[in-house]
């Protein structure tokens, strides 16, 4: 059979891909392997599984060669070079797909020829060709470095003709974008690793906390600032979201970093901003919304920015992620808004990938409609799911209790308790973003179950400490609840 790796491969190409995948083994340019062509029939004919009997070593030997001894060693032979194929087709596509590294490679192929004045002229096109207009985008920075560096090397040769003006040019391109490039990548792992502190309490990795400790960032800024360079506000964003996801961030400091990203968030490639507008809202989460929840009518502006921006469908066949969908849906739930909620939830699920598509679709669901009233439809849905990680289920099981509360099937609603608190006691070294007063929500809970089974007032010292005291799971819930029985 075909390895797991081919298989997975042929699945994710379409209907296009497959074809020009058999113009591609037709290619002698390509392939000189006739016998791949004959695989490639057969592998065809097995869509959309390819999991057919007729591809396994026997069968496919005597579509093959009928005439002929069966030989296995031969055949896996050629299973490994038409996965070799393959993935080398795949790898053309791409450079079909990044003109802009066909552009680079071409003018380093001219200028390795010694067609200094052919090259410098053709990079003068492309980089007209590939300009957006944009401050920056995913690509443009690598590009303008690489480029431009082409062109001084064909500058530095008598055979291309050049102003000096020309040459300055092509200097500072290469030096702002190898600068402004290694900046946004060192702050944009920064971040990924100062959340990682923030969440899981892990340390920071020696080499980047090196860096950053003796680069003084704010004067850099200051200086692009006085300059009025066109990457101050862009890199200014990248060192904020680490700087504050790292340390602290009061509200002046957000709405500092909210007005810059509303500024720029035009000027550039849209995956940059669907970067700026998720790790915003993230830092949010992590660092403000526990102390006021007013902040998350800051990430439903977010939000809505991002919709705005359109950056679904993509082309590309980027997916949205379940952490950024869930950053978005969550924030509106608490703000009950719930028609907004539902909207984004059927606009962006097909976006998702496919393998957690529907899973998420129905724990979204649920929660609306519980949220709606409507506590049986509720269950129905939070039933489907195909729960993997422990912070799943937990959120999963709290919305079994609040379901079961509403239904008055308080026996079940107390075992649902009792089945949270176990997880909660068998995974203690969950990271504490997760547990925050885990076992005082519950504790809430437990009293409400008792009080509405027994017909009781609830304690108002107990509502008061509820109230007055920390962040906890359902802490809007259990307030509502609480409120309807003092």
């Amino acid at each position: 059979m075909l390895s797991a790796t081919t298989v997975e491969i042929l699945k994710r190409l379409s209907s296009a891909e497959l074809k020009r995948f058999g113009d591609f083994i037709n290619s002698p340019y390509h392939n000189s392997t006739a016998s791949l062509e004959k695989i490639y029939k057969i592998v065809l004919k097995a869509r959309p599984d390819y999991s057919s009997p007729a591809l396994e070593y026997k069968n496919i030997w005597k579509k093959m060669f009928p005439h002929e001894e069966y030989k296995e060693k031969r055949i896996k032979n050629l299973y490994a070079d038409f996965s070799i194929i393959l993935k080398k087709f795949i790898g053309y596509e791409e450079i079909a797909n990044k003109s802009y590294e066909l552009d680079l490679l071409t003018a380093e192929s001219l200028s390795a020829k010694n067609l200094f004045d052919a090259s410098a002229k053709f990079i003068k096109k492309s980089i007209a060709k590939h300009d957006t207009g944009l401050i920056t985008d995913h690509i443009k920075l690598l590009y303008n470095q690489r480029i431009n560096i082409i062109q001084r090397d064909n500058f530095q040769h008598a055979g291309a003709e050049t102003k000096e003006q020309d040459y300055r040019n092509v200097l500072t391109v290469i030096s702002e974008s190898m600068i402004t490039r290694f900046l946004r990548i060192t702050y944009t792992e920064a971040y990924s690793i100062a959340t990682e502190e923030a969440i899981s309490s892990e340390k920071g990795i020696m080499i980047v906390d090196a860096f950053l400790n003796v680069f003084d960032m704010e004067k850099f800024l200051e200086t692009l600032k006085r300059e009025n360079h066109k990457y101050y506000s862009y890199l200014k964003i990248n060192y904020m979201l680490y700087y504050h996801m790292k340390s602290d961030i009061n509200e002046e400091q957000l709405y500092d970093l909210k007005k810059e990203i509303f500024n720029i968030i035009h000027k550039v490639e849209k995956w940059e901003a669907y970067t700026f507008i998720f790790r915003t809202i993230d830092l949010i989460l992590v660092k403000m919304v526990r102390s006021d929840r007013k902040y998350y009518r800051d990430i439903l502006d977010f939000a809505n920015l991002f919709r705005e921006l359109k950056i679904f469908p993509d082309d590309s066949g980027n997916v949205f992620t379940i952490g950024c969908f869930r950053d978005a849906f969550m924030p509106a739930i608490i703000l009950k808004e719930y028609e907004w909620a539902e909207n984004f939830v059927y606009e962006y699920a097909p976006y998702l990938a496919e393998d957690t598509r529907e899973s998420e679709l129905n724990y979204c669901l649920g929660i609306l409609s519980f949220k709606k009233g409507k506590f049986e439809e509720s269950l129905n849905y939070l039933n489907k799911l195909k729960l993997v990680h422990l912070v799943q289920k937990i959120s999963i099981r709290f919305y079994y209790l609040m379901n079961y509360i509403e239904l008055k099937a308080y026996e079940t609603a107390l075992s649902s308790v009792q089945t949270l608190r176990q997880y909660y006691n068998d995974n203690k070294d969950m990271p504490e973003i997760f547990t925050v007063n885990f076992t005082e929500s519950l504790k809430y809970f437990q009293e409400i179950i008792k009080c509405e089974m027994e017909g009781k007032k609830i304690d108002g010292f107990l509502y008061e400490i509820a109230k007055n005291g920390k962040n906890f799971n359902h802490r809007q819930y259990i307030l509502e609840k609480m409120e309807k029985l003092l």
